[in-house]
């Protein structure tokens, strides 16, 4: 009998796609910590440490609940913001046309703005990593494996959660 209990569970361990060599984006807090782990897998990305699988292709990400279709952020099927992108600027608005955020390349550094158009911070790369600041340029993080544009949607607030954050920074790489 355990015989069988263990070789059910090896099978199962087997059916999880393995991660690749390179590829994964990892979210420290300015102390160093991890935040947010998202490991590079043949699919797209696997969220540590309990999921979900984000699957990315062609201009989809899919995070189930989650996704971007397009140039939209669904959640369960309904738009959460509409994507503009322009050369130097990619801006959410709600399904009224109202500001969600904003992110602006500027001055070597991609700037995030709230509904109102106040800065909440900026991104920058330093090395193999992108540093997160607040407006005041005080650290908030670090992102690596993706380029500074697409880091500084970690830093959107307004009531969009950590999941859509995470989606729209794998859309904007």
């Amino acid at each position: 009998m355990r015989r069988g209990v263990a070789a059910v569970l090896v099978l199962a361990a087997c059916t999880h796609e393995p991660e690749l060599a390179s590829g994964h984006i990892v979210v420290r807090d300015a102390q160093g910590a991890l935040t947010c782990q998202l490991s590079a897998t043949s699919y797209g990305f696997y969220r540590k440490p309990s999921g979900p699988r984000i699957r990315v292709s062609g201009g989809s990400v899919d995070a189930g609940e989650v996704r971007i279709e397009g140039q939209r952020l669904l959640v369960g099927g309904r738009l959460r913001a509409a994507i503009e992108r322009a050369p130097d600027r990619v801006a959410l608005l709600d399904p009224a046309r109202a500001p969600v955020g904003q992110l602006v390349a500027r001055s070597g550094q991609t700037w995030v703005y709230d509904p109102g158009g106040t800065p909440l911070g900026a991104a920058r790369t330093d090395g193999d990593r992108v540093v997160l600041t607040d407006r005041d340029g005080n650290a908030k993080g670090y992102v690596s494996g993706l380029p500074q544009s697409a880091a500084a949607a970690f830093l959107l607030g307004g009531d969009l959660t950590d999941l859509e954050r995470q989606v729209m920074a794998i859309g904007l790489r």
